[in-house]
């Protein structure tokens, strides 16, 4: 029996040869630090956030 891999998201960095993988637990919410420390790693700005309506 084959298991199943947990969902994930992967992104590239706009500008670097760069991948960030993150997983996905849709009952689960990442905490202030390790947010932040992401969009750096995945190269967005609080105005693609705004783009995106992920924040206003």
């Amino acid at each position: 029996m084959l298991e199943e891999a947990p969902p994930e998201h992967i992104f590239r960095h706009p500008t670097q040869i760069k991948r960030v993988s993150i997983h996905y637990h849709p009952k689960k919410t990442y905490g202030p630090k390790l947010l932040k420390k992401l969009l750096r790693q995945i190269g967005w700005t609080e105005d693609d956030l705004r783009r995106l309506k992920l924040i206003k």
